[in-house]
């Protein structure tokens, strides 16, 4: 029975004989493994494991990218820039590597803009009705949960910054300072 070999470990160049031996992964170097890795799914796969995986992240990435360019008119490159200019990161903190907009990053939007600023449908928006990109964690449980409860992004922000100042200055700490006797 014949083994069937990746063709992308294929098509990656040998490492040169001169060059220093590549810490971890030779792969993920960029370059062919010693032994071709044969292909995991059957006769009819055409990629390893470690390749199945990239080219499936890879369509997932593009199938967001181009959901983001229907819904907001973002082409890929302004959605590269605007990542690049959040510094790759989610404004709550999370990092993501460096390069294209990762699968799980989305597009925020301010929904009373959109309704009011054209004639467009309020869930989906236009580049001016685009905020900025944010985590998903971000959009669905933070913004999304307080412009919901709130009724809208005036009411947001504010919850927000109750909740800062609730997380600066707890009442707790307040009523210890007030009281000489706090009991235990």
């Amino acid at each position: 029975m014949a083994e069937h070999v990746c063709v992308d470990c294929r098509a990656l160049p040998e490492l040169p004989a001169d060059a220093p031996k590549p810490t971890g992964s030779r792969i993920r170097a960029g370059f062919r493994p010693p032994r071709p890795l044969a292909t995991t799914g059957g006769p009819r796969s055409q990629r390893c494991t470690i390749h199945a995986r990239a080219h499936r992240y890879a369509q997932r990435v593009a199938a967001r990218t181009a959901h983001k360019a229907r819904r907001f008119g973002l082409t890929a490159e302004l959605q590269a820039e605007l990542w690049a200019l959040q510094g790759s990161a989610c404004p709550c903190g999370a990092k993501f590597s460096p390069g294209e907009v990762p699968a799980g990053v989305a597009a925020e939007h301010d929904h009373e803009y959109a309704a009011e600023h054209c004639a467009h449908d309020p869930a989906s928006g236009c580049p001016e009705c685009v905020l900025g990109m944010v985590c998903a964690h971000c959009n669905t449980e933070i913004i999304g949960r307080l412009t919901g409860r709130t009724g809208g992004r005036a009411g947001a922000l504010a919850a927000l910054v109750a909740l800062a100042e609730f997380m600066n200055d707890p009442p707790m700490a307040r009523l210890r300072r007030a009281l000489t006797e706090v009991p235990a």
